[in-house]
């Protein structure tokens, strides 16, 4: 006669199974749907840089037009479409250049002065 602790054990497998099933129909549906919507965003028509009147068309306002559409590649786009209104970050790297750069340095080769902005800038604290 099984006891009690087999009993929850087969019930406690079957509603894990049952779990895991759901659990990959939702990884299918998720995997499918950005499938799908990458294939319909490629059928789309290319956008032309001008309209019908001569203006100039906007990528970002097509974006979030169709952002209910595409929503996935909407996220992916607004950040890839999106451009910095300031030169403060290009001015504090160049600056930052000319503080590595002094005249006990100045021989530096232009790739070994490129390679330490780079790393000074993206590995240092304080920036």
């Amino acid at each position: 006669m099984p006891s009690s602790s087999d009993k929850v054990d087969k019930i406690d497998d079957i509603l894990f199974k049952n779990f895991d099933i759901e659990v990959q129909k939702y990884i299918k549906s998720a995997t499918t749907s950005a499938v799908i919507e990458v294939d319909k965003y490629l059928q789309e028509p290319l956008l032309l840089r001008k309209d019908a009147n001569g203006v100039n068309t906007d990528p970002l306002l097509w974006w979030f037009q169709r952002k209910h559409i595409y929503p996935r590649l909407y996220q992916f786009e607004k950040t890839r479409l999106s451009v910095m209104a300031t030169s403060v970050p290009c001015e504090r790297i160049f600056s930052h250049a000319g503080q590595i750069i002094y005249e006990k340095r100045e021989n530096l080769k232009a790739s070994k002065v490129s390679k330490v902005v780079f790393f000074n800038y993206n590995f240092n604290d304080t920036s």
